[in-house]
């Protein structure tokens, strides 16, 4: 350390800075030459792309003639800057490598020459690779009431109710059974995904007698879609059942909201309930109702008779009434004549009482 002292003590100060000067200079020298050569390039750049015509992009282009069939990849592909002008929509860029590498050549291409879609073998995705794990695919026919006038689109989900002969009724009635709930539909004839422009344009078109909705094809170019099938995604168990009920019976689609994920049971609903009418019971049950109509009987309004009002316990219009509990057990039969039925909001009517109707005087 002393030594090193003493000949720093010698070194005479103005070389020193002489020094130092010298090593700032040559820095400087560096750094400005750094700068023009990185401005250098971007002029460059500049003078090449106005001379070319505009931006350029990078594709990818054959590196040798390639025949059909032939498997691109990077041994046979080289990357091509072209002016952005002169890309088609199909050329496939140099990001897009990865895409399409491994693919055939649908035709031979020539050297050079940027690769385009319509050169390679596309593979267009299978329905079947629609489907997820553990699910099928079954179809039923429709018509233009069991597709509720055509407004179901794929992706809706629908209740299938099956109408069948009620083995329980000797005339031959029928009773509806419900089949299946929540059933998600994959496709609505041969269209496999929901169409938003589609549907918005038709859900605003104008139809007949000033109606709008999806079934009109007024202000719609392509018109409405018209399908007579559905293609449901199910359960190896519930195509079971949807194919057992084709063969059975008459299976009707019931649209619902798709956010509705409520599973409601299904009251039975036979030929016999219907006709006879029902009002909602307790958990679902049908109560029949047999209506009490109350008849005024007498002269024709200008005789002094005092009228007699009577309560006749109607069967329904349909048939099959069943008697309240203020009705006799066995109601003396009542003599035909002419009499007024007190309706409320009309007031007294003329009707003839049928012959043997059940009566109660009053």
């Amino acid at each position: 350390m002393r030594i090193l002292r003493i000949l720093i003590s010698r070194i005479n100060r103005m070389w020193l800075l002489l020094g130092v000067a010298v090593l700032l200079g040559l820095t400087a020298t560096w750094v400005t030459m750094q700068y023009l050569k990185v401005r250098e390039q971007r002029i460059e750049a500049e003078v090449k792309k106005r001379a070319s015509g505009g931006n350029t992009v990078d594709v990818v282009a054959v590196a040798r003639n390639l025949p059909k069939g032939a498997v691109i990849s990077g041994e046979n592909l080289v990357k091509r800057e072209i002016l952005e002008d002169l890309v088609y929509e199909e050329t496939i860029l140099l990001n897009d490598f990865d895409k399409v590498n491994g693919m055939k050549l649908a035709r031979a291409v020539e050297s050079g020459r940027p690769l385009r879609r319509s050169d390679l073998e596309l593979r267009t995705k299978e329905f079947s690779e629609e489907l997820t794990q553990g699910t099928r695919a079954i179809t039923i026919e429709v018509d233009e009431i069991n597709s509720v006038a055509q407004m179901v689109r794929p992706g809706n989900l629908v209740d299938l109710m099956l109408i069948v002969a009620d083995p329980n009724d000797p005339s031959g009635g029928q009773q509806v059974v419900s089949l299946l709930q929540k059933v998600k539909v994959l496709a609505t004839g041969q269209t496999v995904a929901r169409n938003a422009d589609r549907d918005r344009d038709a859900a605003s078109a104008p139809a007949k007698g000033g109606l709008v909705g999806p079934g009109s094809s007024a202000g719609n170019s392509t018109g409405p879609l018209r399908y007579s099938n559905f293609t449901f995604e199910v359960t190896p168990e519930e195509a079971a059942r949807i194919a057992l009920g084709q063969q059975l019976g008459k299976i009707r689609a019931v649209l619902r909201n798709d956010e509705d994920m409520r599973m409601d049971p299904l009251a039975k609903i036979n030929s016999q309930s219907l006709m006879q009418g029902y009002s909602p019971g307790k958990k679902g049950q049908q109560q029949a109702e047999r209506p009490t109509v109350e008849f005024i009987i007498g002269g024709k309004g200008g005789g002094g008779a005092t009228p007699t009002t009577v309560n006749v316990n109607m069967a329904s219009p349909m048939g099959g009434g069943v008697p309240t509990s203020a009705a006799p057990a066995s109601p003396p039969p009542a003599a035909a004549g002419t009499g007024q039925v007190n309706i409320p909001g009309l007031g007294n009517v003329p009707f003839t009482v049928p012959p043997g109707a059940g009566v109660t005087g009053r």
